[in-house]
């Protein structure tokens, strides 16, 4: 396999919102310069974290515009193009080449035209341009999947296909890894809830959500150190944490903001979904949190804006 084109620990972040249900780009800049300021190795937006689907196709633009020229050339822009219909996601490809992006990660759309398969779809929206193509496959969470020989004959017939995510259970990944990973980068998601286990298993890197990137990449950085030990105590007392965001991905986009807030990183947790977390399912979250984590994080200069 070629050396890898994006690798490490590439958070998807949420979109901000401000009162009036606006995107709050400003708020979006200062998360994204938190990331990258903690060592996240990527940025990605307008995935399933940041509720895509409830966005505009202007305001997803705009928050591409905003990740670029924040990142300012630091590290890779990865762009969601997850769509209900093929078209769409093609028009969303061009977007995100044309804002400047270094990739997009590509779902299977709500729906394809009659006669059209998995195949048929992704090499359609995969080759509106040359960008590089990160294949999600998201079945837990789009309740739709692609097998692996229908990846398989994308990354063969679209030369832009570089890479394949994978959401689900940590032995779907696995699998995935032993029937290509010898010729393609392969990604694991579930807000990094199996981290050291995919890149244990030869992932190249772990997309998970923004909200502890900073202890992630840590976590895998002392894996990298070959401290071995603290990587895996401190993955122990992250998981936990983790599992309870991902029950689904509404619970994900409300825990990850509510953690977001206590943490100081967001002044509100509204949701294009419309869902929040209860005053228990608060207090539990925040309470799986390990210690120092959210005090750690105050006096981060993004954190002065």
């Amino acid at each position: 396999m070629a050396e890898a084109r994006w690798h490490g620990v590439v958070p998807s972040t949420v979109t901000p919102f401000d009162a009036d249900g606006a995107v709050d780009l400003d708020a979006l800049a200062r998360l994204v310069d938190f990331a990258v300021s903690v060592g996240a190795h990527g940025i990605a937006v307008t995935a399933l974290a940041g509720e895509a689907r409830l966005l505009t196709r202007d305001e997803r633009r705009e928050i591409v515009a905003t990740a670029v020229a924040g990142v300012a050339g630091r590290v890779p822009v990865l762009v969601g193009v997850g769509a209900a219909a093929v078209d769409d996601a093609r028009r969303l490809v061009l977007d995100a080449d044309a804002e400047g992006a270094d990739g997009v990660v590509l779902p299977l759309p709500d729906a394809r035209p009659p006669g059209w398969g998995v195949v048929d779809a992704l090499l359609e929206i995969a080759q509106a341009s040359e960008v590089p193509v990160m294949v999600q496959d998201a079945p837990r969470y789009l309740d739709r999947a692609i097998g692996v020989e229908d990846l398989a004959t994308v990354i063969e017939r679209a030369q832009n296909v570089c890479s394949v995510k994978i959401e689900g259970a940590f032995d779907h990944v696995s699998t995935v890894i032993a029937a290509l990973g010898e010729t393609t980068d392969i990604w694991g998601g579930d807000g990094g809830r199996d981290l050291l286990a995919c890149l244990d298993a030869g992932a190249v890197g772990v997309m998970p959500g923004i909200e502890v990137v900073d202890e992630l990449v840590a976590i895998a950085g002392a894996r990298d150190r070959g401290a071995v030990d603290d990587a895996a105590a401190r993955m122990e007392a992250i998981r936990p944490l983790l599992a309870c965001e991902m029950r689904s991905l509404e619970a994900y986009v409300a825990s990850a903001k509510a953690l977001l807030e206590a943490r100081g990183l967001l002044a509100g947790t509204r949701t294009r979904l419309g869902i929040e977390l209860g005053r228990d399912e608060h207090a539990d979250l925040l309470g799986l949190v390990p210690s120092g984590i959210i005090e750690g994080v105050r006096a981060h200069p993004a954190q002065r804006a």
